[in-house]
């Protein structure tokens, strides 16, 4: 993550969603960093005050860290269709189950239920 990228946003979130392929974007590496924990580590480093960073990896599925921990969740495998749509409906199942103080495995795995729902 470039120091430019995490200065501008570090201070205004509490939750970082994002994707991996943005997350890598913003990588000061040069690289795409092709395992999801490491990529979440080094994302912990520069936005160090956000209590939550998850991070979509699609058909993949995600990985988030809370409190130094970290949770991933397997993609749901379904009959597909049109993931048109897919990661805003993914973003608002994780903030469905924020807001009714859900654990966070709960979270994962609801809002990869309804993306993966929103696909078939």
């Amino acid at each position: 993550v470039s120091r430019s990228f995490a200065d501008k946003f570090s201070g205004y979130n509490d939750v970082l969603m994002t994707k991996t392929d943005v997350a890598n974007k913003e990588s000061s590496d040069n690289f795409a960093e092709r395992n999801i924990q490491s990529l979440l580590l080094k994302m912990r480093k520069y936005f160090n005050k956000a209590g939550l960073i998850i991070i979509n990896d699609g058909e993949n599925g995600s990985a988030c860290i809370f409190r130094d921990k970290i949770f991933t969740q397997k993609a749901f495998k379904i009959n597909f269709l049109d993931d048109f749509g897919a990661e805003d409906v993914y973003s608002a199942g994780v903030l469905f189950g924020l807001l009714n103080n859900w654990k966070i495995e709960d979270i994962m795995e609801f809002a990869s239920i309804a993306a993966a729902l929103k696909c078939r």
